[in-house]
């Protein structure tokens, strides 16, 4: 399993190939309080929740799946 480490940008599994479903913003990889990490629309962080309110998606749940597909493809 590759996992992504602190905050730095180029250390996340999908950091620059994953995009924001509903605004189509770019999507960073951020650690919370050292407790869990996720992915979050840059947009929504940027401009506020008014503009765009995706949820931040948990890495533990995304990372994976897209593992097994490229694996599997």
């Amino acid at each position: 399993r590759i996992k992504p480490s602190g905050n730095a940008r180029g250390t996340w599994l999908l950091n620059g190939i994953i995009f924001c479903g509903q605004c189509g913003g770019s999507m960073t990889g951020h650690t919370d309080c050292k407790t869990w990490q996720a992915y979050y629309c840059n947009t929504r962080k940027s401009k506020g929740k008014a503009i765009c309110d995706a949820p931040t998606l948990k890495v533990e749940l995304i990372d994976p799946y897209i593992e097994e597909k490229i694996r599997s493809s």
